[in-house]
């Protein structure tokens, strides 16, 4: 064990961050290290938190959909964050939210977000002095470019759901199985646009309108719904459907829906990335810049871009015959952690091995 037991912090401010970041959290304490995880009452953040068993502080909620609602959410949560770990003394915080990244810079420690979407807001981390890691798939002159100082640009290997998986046994873990469906019909999985995010296209609209219209046309497909919102649920009794819907009440385990359905559809997003680590065919109609994340994905044939409703004849809804990761093995919760501690002072002799 380390000694002085020093303490990370890890902040969670929406639902895909639980997968990866409590995997993290969970090495970090393997390793020796005292955690202090805060998570904002996001959707089902706190949900999937209660899930795996994970104690956190709950800080703060979903701050709204118009801009300066999200501005004075950020600064009113890193005020009450810097609050809440009072006492703990951590001596770094890795997070993926600018409200972590502002508390950070007002508790004088080193603040490290993990990113995988180039093209998402970055300025408010490049001034407040953040570092990033981020997969070796995307160039890390764009991160220079876009102003981060070159010794607080990290790259790792692989991809972030390499931490999400980080030494689970997938394939103990339970398959979803709708109730009363048909099981000759194929399982979609089917996660919408984030409509109120700031990189947010209109063409999203335009396409997952369309979608639905082909979706509730065919009788063959049962559809898991994943409104990323309320209203995007309420919005479903617009469209006459001939295939059963599925809005699911409580949060479904990641793992076990994704083994379950026979294809996702997403507009981007971390669960895409997921089934496609999984080896579940994952289709995105993200229409809003592409990360190199996803066009390395493309390229390696383990996800299809969709770019508009002439395409949707690319999808194929079909029952999965198998699935198991198809992603190389790589040492990313090994590499991420040495970059990290090192940085912020705290490499133990296992980091240095």
């Amino acid at each position: 064990m380390n000694v002085g037991n020093p303490t990370v912090w890890i902040d969670i401010d929406n639902p895909p961050q639980v997968q990866y970041l409590a995997p993290v959290a969970e090495e970090l304490e393997r390793r020796g290290f005292r955690v202090v995880i805060t998570a904002r009452d996001n959707a089902i953040t706190h949900q999937l938190l209660r899930d795996r068993g994970t104690p956190f502080l709950p800080v703060g909620r979903a701050f709204g959909k118009q801009k300066w609602k999200k501005v004075s959410g950020v600064l009113g949560r890193a005020l009450r964050l810097v609050l809440a770990v009072q006492g703990t003394s951590p001596k770094m915080i890795l997070c993926a939210s600018r409200s972590g990244a502002l508390a950070a810079r007002l508790r004088g420690i080193p603040g490290f977000i993990i990113c995988d979407y180039e093209h998402a807001e970055l300025s408010s981390y490049t001034k407040l002095g953040t570092y990033v890691a981020f997969p070796d798939s995307i160039d890390q002159e764009i991160f220079r470019s876009r102003g981060f100082a070159s010794d607080r640009v990290l790259p790792f290997p692989g991809l972030k759901e390499h931490l999400t998986f980080h030494g689970r046994d997938i394939a103990s873990e339970e398959t979803f199985r709708p109730f009363g469906l048909d099981p000759a019909h194929a399982v979609v999985a089917f996660r919408p646009p984030a409509a109120e995010a700031h990189y947010y296209s209109s063409k999203s609209k335009v396409v997952y309108e369309a979608l639905l219209d082909h979706l509730a046309a065919r009788d063959d497909i049962h559809l898991v719904f994943l409104p990323r919102y309320s209203w995007q649920a309420e919005q479903l009794n617009c469209w006459n459907w001939r295939c059963p819907v599925l809005v699911p009440e409580n949060p479904i385990p990641p793992v076990s829906l994704l083994k379950g359905a026979d294809l996702v559809i997403s507009s981007g997003g971390t669960m895409l990335r997921e089934a496609a680590f999984l080896g579940v065919p994952s289709y995105s109609i993200f229409q809003s810049a592409i990360g190199e994340v996803d066009k390395d994905l493309e390229a390696k044939g383990q996800l299809i871009l969709i770019k508009g409703p002439e395409e949707f004849d690319r999808f194929r809804f079909e029952k999965k015959t198998s699935a198991g990761p198809t992603t190389e093995a790589a040492d990313t919760m090994d590499c991420l952690l040495k970059l990290v501690l090192s940085r912020a002072g705290l490499a133990t002799s296992e980091d240095d091995s």
